[in-house]
């Protein structure tokens, strides 16, 4: 699997690029699970091959600038109705 670093991180809680279930209870100090458990493929079975999809870069950034938009409209605001309220409770 595509993993961004192998670098662990220390002290809890902690952050994980890629779930290795045998680090992980390696790491808890315990001997983890016997047997797991998976659901055979069925009418009733719960889908797991959605399609993949692909995003271009430029998708992330217009999602990026229209939340920070946001934000800073928010932030607009929230500074404009303070100051009008601080200065309405002056008078």
């Amino acid at each position: 699997p595509f993993v961004l670093s192998k670098r662990q991180a220390k002290g809890w809680p902690r952050l994980i690029n890629h779930v290795d279930v045998e680090e992980v209870w390696q790491t808890l100090g315990r001997d983890g699970v016997a047997y797991e458990l998976r659901l055979e493929p069925g009418p009733t079975a719960y889908r797991a091959d959605w399609p993949i999809t692909t995003m271009q870069p430029q998708q992330h950034l217009g999602y990026a600038v229209q939340w920070f938009a946001l934000a800073a409209a928010l932030l607009a605001l929230f500074i404009y109705f303070g100051v009008h309220q601080a200065r309405g409770s002056k008078q």
